[in-house]
């Protein structure tokens, strides 16, 4: 086999070579330009999602005082790697709004931190009319989200599904800047208490978005 490898080698001329390579160069070119714009976009899409996200839930607990219940969660996604993993820690509160002997009163019911890690899916996106105001307008990408028990990882677990306590499926609106969460499976009832679906909305550092109210209501 080697032999007829040499022999058609040998065999082809210079200016078959220099066809072949006039034809392979702007192949290879094209190629290496796709994976460039394809880094740089990813990059910029990541730096993009990077905020503070927060929206009020659907309550999952019961009033003590025939009051009603806000629930929140507020959720800092700030750590992001070139790959499109990310870590970090959100923050869920639910407060009773109710009447206890006779005076209004917000009865704190549930306040906790729970650490996350994720992994962004970045698609390269037609360009189109895009409207920050209508979700099917927008550029949507998917990420795997991941309640974990702890934040950092560590040598000493060899297996990282032991550190997952829940899993969510994230749908991103990019001109929306909204996560919109799904549930899809709880290894631990400790998660049970966050709702099977919300949505928060990335911070933009308005006096009436869902960050202020919580962060001063329901969190704090």
């Amino acid at each position: 086999m080697w032999e007829r490898i040499i022999k058609c080698v040998l065999e082809t001329s210079v200016q078959d070579w220099s066809a072949v390579i006039s034809i392979g160069t702007p192949i290879i070119l094209l190629i290496w330009f796709f994976h460039s714009q394809k880094q740089i976009l990813s990059k910029s899409y990541y730096d993009e999602v990077k905020g503070v996200y927060a929206g009020f839930v659907e309550s999952t607990f019961f009033p003590k005082y025939n009051g009603i219940i806000y629930s929140g969660i507020i959720m800092e996604l700030t750590d992001i790697n070139g790959q499109g993993y990310f870590k970090g820690e959100a923050r869920f509160g639910a407060r009773e709004s109710c009447f206890k002997d006779g005076m209004p009163t917000q009865d704190l019911i549930h306040t906790g931190i729970y650490f996350f890690h994720g992994k962004l899916i970045h698609r390269i996106k037609l360009k189109r009319n895009r409207n920050p105001f209508v979700a099917n307008k927008n550029r949507k990408y998917i990420a795997k989200f991941y309640f974990v028990e702890q934040l950092e990882a560590t040598t000493d677990i060899d297996n990282y599904e032991k550190l997952i306590s829940a899993e969510y499926k994230i749908e991103h609106f990019r001109e929306m800047q909204v996560l919109k969460f799904s549930h899809v499976k709880s290894n631990n009832k400790a998660h049970e208490l966050i709702p099977k679906s919300f949505t928060l909305y990335r911070s933009g550092g308005y006096s009436m978005e869902p960050f202020v109210f919580l962060k001063d209501y329901l969190i704090e």
